[in-house]
């Protein structure tokens, strides 16, 4: 489970909206291979809008497929993790990307290192 407190946080200083989803059991489900030929699925044929919890499915394949699932906060060895989609970020053809990863991990990390508060 992630701990996305210090990194909303750091957006809200700035100004910028920003939503914090929790991956949930179907949305490791939703990945689960069907047959016996497959073990992970990455996505379905839909766009992520048209797909119930879309937006969470790239998080839970990544977190599969890494092995990262096996090191949550009540494993031997957890490992802290984050995943960031940035899509909303990047914007389409024609319009500005906004960069707010970015400027979330630069006020988080970087900024208070060189005194900036």
């Amino acid at each position: 489970m992630a701990r996305p407190h210090s990194h909303s946080s750091c957006l809200i200083k700035l100004n910028i909206m920003c939503q914090i989803s929790t991956v949930r059991k179907e949305d490791f489900d939703f990945n689960k291979g069907q047959t016996e030929y497959e073990d992970i699925l990455q996505c379905n044929n839909l766009p992520s809008s048209a797909t119930p919890r879309g937006h969470q499915i790239p998080a839970a394949f990544l977190s599969m497929a890494s092995g990262l699932d096996k090191h949550g906060l009540d494993s031997d060895k957890p490992l802290p993790f984050t995943h960031v989609d940035v899509s909303g970020a990047a914007a389409k053809i024609h319009f500005q990307a906004t960069a707010a990863p970015l400027m979330m991990f630069a006020s988080r990390y970087v900024l208070p290192r060189v005194g900036f508060k």
